[in-house]
């Protein structure tokens, strides 16, 4: 299972239509019944859908999504936060994302641009949010991975953290 809400992709039992629908979706020995629209076929059998409803469960159901995708693969050594963070690379003409996650060490980016795993990027980060406003950070992309429609997840450790 992958999740980038509203987005999940999920094998099901049995074939889902393009209409809105109810399902029951077990997480992390959990189950939450929730209403979801089937988007697009993916690899293995798997099928992208919409979260359009977890009635009073959508906290839960994200927390239980998040521990369950992070699961034993977890290596970050540092606490994540979650924010949006306009974020441009003068070094990538075009190149636009939005930070999902950051810690100390690295972030997590989604971008219409495909960037291979190894690639050094400069970055700049531009909100009010960080109460600057510009920021000029550099890493490196450690994984990258396609998600739902045209767009890509990023990780990118970053080479000197603050």
């Amino acid at each position: 299972m992958e999740a980038d809400l509203p987005y999940l992709k999920l094998r099901a039992q049995r074939k889902l239509s393009r209409s809105a629908q109810i399902i029951h979706l077990a997480v992390g020995g959990q189950s939450f019944r929730v209403k979801v629209c089937a988007l697009e076929k993916a690899t293995n059998g798997a099928t992208w859908v919409k979260l359009l409803d977890a009635f009073s469960q959508r906290v839960e159901l994200e927390a239980h999504l998040e521990r369950e995708l992070d699961g034993p693969t977890e290596r970050r050594n540092a606490e994540r936060e979650k924010v949006q963070l306009a974020v441009r690379s003068p070094d990538l003409p075009g190149f636009r994302g939005t930070t999902v996650d950051v810690s100390e060490t690295g972030l997590r980016l989604v971008t219409a641009d495909l960037v291979p795993v190894g690639v050094r990027v400069r970055m700049e980060i531009d909100d009010r949010k960080i109460g600057q406003r510009s920021l000029d950070i550099s890493g490196i992309a450690v994984w990258s991975a396609k998600r739902f429609g045209d767009t890509y997840q990023v990780g990118i450790r970053l080479l000197h953290p603050a």
